[in-house]
């Protein structure tokens, strides 16, 4: 019992101090487009009251029904006064979640496997980063690992408990299927990891009687009542979309189809290996390097030990087996499939996590005598503070830079810049933030600009299409866009400036013989911007004045 409560002390406080580094500054990073686009797709439901599911886009609901209380409470009622900590603080929950629930399986793998899982999933860079991160990717992870423990709590208590635990079971699995449909990976990676477990249990003699096979079967319908009942709520907007509960089941053929790695805003197609080598040895041109390959290495010895059943100590073998079963499958998967992008390795990478405190536990049990014991746990330790360094300094020092693994297609510095800049022109300006501001794009990707232009009821997004035409228009005082959609776009520019007044490139960050229009929206996607002279010259002499 001692040993048991001082498990769970230390426990809590492995939980604070992840909780401390998943939720301080959680703004601290330009919004990636994706996050941006949810969160507008968030302000729908936030201001109308309405969601309707998209088969092709945005993933499923969760995302968005979760953030409603969140934002809720900080007093925000519109998307305007919706902040990036509201948004950020739903995925830092369930990374904060992924480590307390480890407490329902200390059975399962025993409570040194536990302390040690739960110490590198606090620490690993991917599992901070994502955490900090406005995607549906962290809570498809959790609702998955509390479906797995909620089946292991179920075989192990009386029918009463039995039947609560087989109840979360199936609201977990209800929430992975109304989260992203890639749920389906995990959800076959548990059956065929169930499945290998079954069978070395009837190898072994463990045969299934009536009454066992009349019991699973009652099982299987409280699983599957309390999945559907959670998915047709969440999938139908709550009863007021049914289209989506139909929706939801024929997405996933077009999931299927993207999985080539052509996805709806670029290619993202990658060799099996880049996964595998994202989280064991990253280094790009001379940057820094980042490597995770201390759960790679404990997981590989946990695999090993739960699969010839040897150096466990007093843990459920056939839980361990089920869990590297589920791990190799998800590896295998996502590693096949062309389609990657680094925040999809979390489904695979979390199994490591756990097999990693198993091999971790299994080194420092089998470690005699004590001196050798001591160096394991020296080695050990000194690697998971390498790797709480690289966690600090993914998710804060070097949040944004190309050279972080988990840093994709990210949005600069500069967008910010630029929409701060926007506000303090339209804040001399007679319409204030309704002045008219133009962003012209193409292939209808003018994000995130409509995150942090947000409180901009003019903001005017104009697509340009590849015949060089642009949607007819009436020049604003600021204008964005890409300088190499087209000469059409310069030539669009000149043509309406012989009646308008004159207009300027502008980047007050530019530094001196740099050229003014270098700003960027994402590394090798340039902006250019055009301000109206005269109100240019009002905002510098306002400026000046202020110095």
């Amino acid at each position: 019992m001692n040993r048991t409560l001082t498990s769970l002390g230390v426990l809590i406080l492995i939980v604070a101090a992840a909780a401390t580094i998943r939720l301080v500054h959680l703004d601290n990073r330009p919004m990636h487009t994706d996050e941006a686009v949810h969160g507008a797709k968030f302000g729908d439901l936030l201001e109308k009251g309405s969601y309707k599911y998209d088969p092709h886009e945005f993933h499923g609901p969760t995302l968005n029904y979760l953030t409603i209380p969140v934002v809720r409470m900080g007093g925000g009622n519109t998307i305007a006064q919706t902040t990036e900590v509201q948004l950020r603080i739903v995925p830092a929950i369930c990374g904060i979640l992924l480590i307390a629930g480890l407490w329902i399986i200390r059975d399962a793998i025993g409570l040194r496997a536990m302390l040690c899982a739960a110490a590198l999933c606090a620490v690993s860079p991917a599992m901070i980063f994502y955490s900090r991160y406005y995607i549906q990717e962290m809570l498809l992870i959790c609702f998955t690992f509390f479906a797995i423990a909620a089946f292991w709590r179920s075989a192990q208590k009386g029918a009463v408990a039995k039947f609560v635990w087989l109840a979360i079971a199936g609201i977990s699995i209800g929430l992975m299927h109304a989260t992203k449909e890639t749920c389906i990976i995990a959800m076959f990676a548990m059956f065929v990891g169930g499945l290998y477990v079954a069978v070395l249990s009837l190898i072994a003699g463990n045969g299934w009687t009536r009454r066992k096979m009349i019991s699973l079967s009652i099982a299987g319908a409280v699983v599957l009542v309390a999945a559907a009942l959670v998915s047709v709520i969440l999938f139908s907007s709550l009863f007021t979309h049914k289209a989506g509960i139909s929706d939801s089941i024929t997405s996933i053929t077009g999931y299927i189809i993207r999985s080539d790695g052509e996805g709806s805003a670029g290619n993202h197609s990658y060799p099996w290996y880049h996964y595998l080598r994202i989280v064991t040895w990253w280094q790009v041109d001379d940057g820094s390097i980042w490597t995770e390959m201390l759960v790679v290495i404990l997981a590989v010895v946990g695999l090993i030990a739960g699969l010839i059943g040897k150096g466990c100590g007093k843990v459920s073998i056939p839980f361990v087996r089920f869990v590297g079963v589920f791990t190799v499958v998800m590896t295998v998967v996502y590693s096949t499939l062309s389609y990657k992008t680094p925040w999809c390795l979390l489904g695979f990478f979390h199994g490591m996590i756990l097999l990693a405190g198993i091999g971790a536990a299994v080194l420092l049990r089998i470690a005699k005598p004590a001196p050798l014991k001591a160096v394991v746990a020296v080695v050990l330790l000194a690697a998971t503070s390498h790797l709480a360094w690289q966690g600090w300094r993914g998710s804060f020092s070097q949040c944004a830079e190309p050279t972080n693994p988990y840093v994709y297609s990210h949005t600069t510095w500069d967008v910010p810049e630029l929409a701060r800049m926007v506000r303090d022109i339209a804040s001399k300006h007679p319409d204030k933030n309704a002045m008219h501001v133009q962003v012209i794009c193409a292939d209808n990707d003018p994000w995130p600009f409509p995150w942090y232009l947000r409180d901009f009821p003019r903001l005017d997004i104009r697509v340009f299409h590849k015949d060089g035409r642009i949607l007819p228009w009436q020049l604003a005082p600021i204008i964005i866009y890409r300088p190499d959609l087209s000469a059409a776009v310069e030539d669009t520019l000149t043509i309406k400036m012989l009646q308008t007044p004159p207009y300027s490139w502008y980047n007050p960050a530019a530094k001196e013989g740099q050229d003014p229009r270098s700003w960027e929206l994402r590394p090798g996607a340039p902006l250019s911007v055009r301000i109206d002279r005269a109100i240019l010259k009002q905002y510098q002499a306002a400026q000046d004045k202020s110095k």
